[in-house]
């Protein structure tokens, strides 16, 4: 009869966007069949390396007695329990637990920051409950990738990166991404402030609208009513 390898974890935690190996060895399976099945919706995704479920990330593998259940780009809502079965008669099953780790990434302070022309502001980035350590953190000003950033290691799941911006203008006024390597961005929103807090860009101003946009919105009023 088949038996299952004790020793192989049947817990595998992995940090979203990589690669997840769902491991189980089978010793003296011979020409039986072994299927892999997803607990949450009873789906069987795949019967020795014949798939049976439509997603382009799965991928089922024999690599002597392991049989390998192959997750790409893992995502939270693949976390769940897997069950390996082998066609015997009654069935021998073990079940696997996949937990799937969502790193944070934040910029500190307000999604919105307002500063005076002239000023300088510091933007910290912090990526927080990883499984790995992002290898790189890249800014982006308006989708375009920016330096003079430095890059620091504070333990074994927290990163952080920090942007300073010196002498701002209206040239410095835009969207300032965050992006880790293989995670979402965080963002954060600069408006850059004349004497009379008004945007030096005519977007916003610190104490409401700015003379450009109340016109605006007066206009379109008018041409509304009548």
């Amino acid at each position: 009869m088949p038996k299952f390898k004790k020793s192989v974890p049947v817990v595998t935690n992995i940090q979203a966007g990589q690669i997840a190996y769902l491991t189980c060895e089978i010793y003296c399976v011979n020409n039986r069949s072994v299927s892999w099945r997803r607990e949450r919706d009873n789906h069987i995704l795949a019967v020795d390396d014949e798939l049976f479920i439509q997603d382009s990330r799965f991928q089922s593998l024999i690599q002597q007695n392991q049989r390998i259940l192959m997750i790409r780009s893992v995502a939270a809502y693949d976390a769940g329990k897997y069950e390996c079965q082998v066609s015997t008669h009654p069935p021998l099953s073990r079940i696997m637990d996949l937990i799937v780790v969502v790193p944070k990434v934040r910029i500190f302070g307000s999604p919105t920051i307002y500063v005076e022309e002239g000023s300088s502001v510091q933007l910290e980035c912090v990526v927080s409950q990883a499984v790995e350590i992002p290898k790189y953190i890249v800014w982006e000003f308006n989708g375009e990738g920016i330096g003079g950033s430095t890059y620091t290691q504070i333990d074994k799941s927290t990163t952080s990166s920090t942007l300073s911006l010196s002498k701002l203008s209206a040239g410095n006024a835009g969207s300032y991404n965050c992006q880790p390597a293989m995670l979402k961005a965080a963002t954060v929103n600069i408006f850059v402030l004349d004497e009379e807090g008004n945007s030096v860009k005519g977007i916003m101003s610190a104490g409401g609208l700015s003379k450009a946009t109340v016109l605006t919105i007066y206009v379109a009023a008018v041409i509304f009513i009548f």
